[in-house]
């Protein structure tokens, strides 16, 4: 099982439907059906509604892809003395996401993720400091050597936000925090990954099937101060 799967939260026995449509999209996957067109099969027979269908897009996978993920994927003890490179808007936008309780789930390769999109809503600035603040105590207990965040300069107000998350995380773990700005956030934490010092957080599946080292900071931040919040294991579906 991988690191962050989190089995003492299996939470899904009350939704066998959906349990079963999430075993019936993974078998069509491992037997080479094109995604969109196992989505459509599996979303008719089940008749799932929009939610449901995004959550298996988002979090079911092949076989070979979870088992790809979990050769990557670091525990805590693990990150001594590494460089922690963040997505930003990823990691932070699943905080904020547990913090409304708008739903989060342990997905098939134990990374955490919503469902919601990529970009922060109008009227979340202080859910956006309540996220900063919780990882700001998450990240002064584990013993990386430095931080750097990566947000995506094509959203609005994001440099605001990258010196923002930087100016109030270095308050909380006295240190600097560092940041960039970037047009193609993934191609960018893909190239810092080949530096061997470096682990990156972020629950994209194209960067955590190319990077060396990956690490699920929002997750494990989730599990650490609201695991209440976490919807639904899919692996239970899977087991």
């Amino acid at each position: 099982m991988p690191p962050g799967s989190f089995p003492h939260l299996c939470r899904v026995a009350t939704n066998g439907r959906l349990c079963k449509a999430i075993a019936d999209y993974r078998w069509l996957l491992d037997r080479g059906y094109p995604q969109q067109a196992a989505l459509n099969i599996v979303t008719e027979r089940y008749m799932l509604g929009q939610k449901e269908r995004m959550l298996l897009y988002r979090c079911v996978h092949t076989s070979k892809c979870v088992q790809d993920v979990a050769l990557r994927h670091l525990r805590e003890v693990d990150l001594a003395n590494f460089e922690l490179i963040v997505d930003g808007y990823n990691v932070l936008l699943t905080i904020i996401a547990a913090l409304k309780n708008e739903g989060v789930y342990i997905c098939d390769d134990g990374f955490v993720r919503d469902l919601r999109g990529a970009k922060l809503r109008h009227g979340e600035r202080e859910y956006l400091l309540t996220a900063i603040e919780i990882m700001g105590k998450y990240l002064a207990r584990i013993p990386v050597r430095y931080v750097t965040f990566v947000f995506d300069s094509t959203v609005s107000h994001s440099a605001k936000h990258a010196k923002i998350t930087a100016e109030i995380l270095g308050k909380l773990i006295g240190k600097k925090i560092h940041y960039e700005l970037a047009k193609k956030v993934d191609t960018t934490l893909i190239s810092h990954s080949k530096n061997n010092d470096v682990v990156v957080a972020s629950s994209d599946i194209v960067v955590l099937l190319k990077a060396a080292k990956i690490y699920d900071l929002a997750g494990r931040i989730i599990a650490s101060f609201m695991p209440s919040r976490i919807s639904m294991n899919i692996l239970c579906c899977l087991a």
